[in-house]
């Protein structure tokens, strides 16, 4: 198994947040030609009661699921669904390799990741802004509402798909919901 560096980007208006600095190896073991750098599950809304309308953040609060404050390294919750069949005969045929455990939590699913060319936020002298606008890629999974988690299935990886674009010189941040 390898070890993913971690990565913390100082934003203008969220603060500091740490993802993931894929650089090497990609979490089903193959190998990366254009560095990304990947935020996992950052959250942008919450659901304060069970039916009730979701409500914007305006900032990350310190206090939203399990992980540490302002880390994005693992995944957070995805939201409850019918449970999908696992191993032979499933869609898939089973967990994809780099594919994490999932936690379900309606009241902490509603977050976005986002991957970027890591080139856009490296450089020599360690600066973590932004250098310049990329265009967005909001990518949406389908699944019809039966299945699907986006966010959080291998499947849907968008580190690959990023690296692929600024292999392609067509640089894009891609925000999976």
């Amino acid at each position: 198994m390898t070890i993913t560096p971690a990565f913390s980007l100082n934003h203008p208006q969220l603060g500091s947040l740490t993802g993931r600095l894929i650089d090497h190896q990609h979490a089903d073991g193959q190998p990366v030609t254009d560095p990304v750098v990947h935020f996992r599950s950052i959250p942008y809304a919450t659901i304060p009661a069970r039916f009730s309308q979701s409500v914007l953040l305006d900032h990350i609060p310190d206090h939203f699921d399990h992980r540490p404050h302002r880390d994005f390294t693992h995944y957070g919750a995805a939201c409850p669904q019918v449970p999908q069949p696992t191993g032979r005969g499933s869609a898939t045929g089973g967990f994809v390799p780099g594919e994490e455990p999932i936690i379900y939590d309606e009241q902490a699913c509603l977050n976005l990741t986002i991957s970027t060319p890591a080139k856009n936020v490296l450089d020599e002298t360690g600066s973590s802004l932004p250098k310049i606008l990329f265009p967005v890629l909001v990518y949406v999974h389908g699944g019809g509402f039966i299945e699907g988690k986006g966010h959080v299935s291998a499947l849907h990886d968008t580190t690959k798909m990023t690296e692929l674009a600024t292999h392609e010189s067509m640089d894009v941040v891609i925000v999976s919901i």
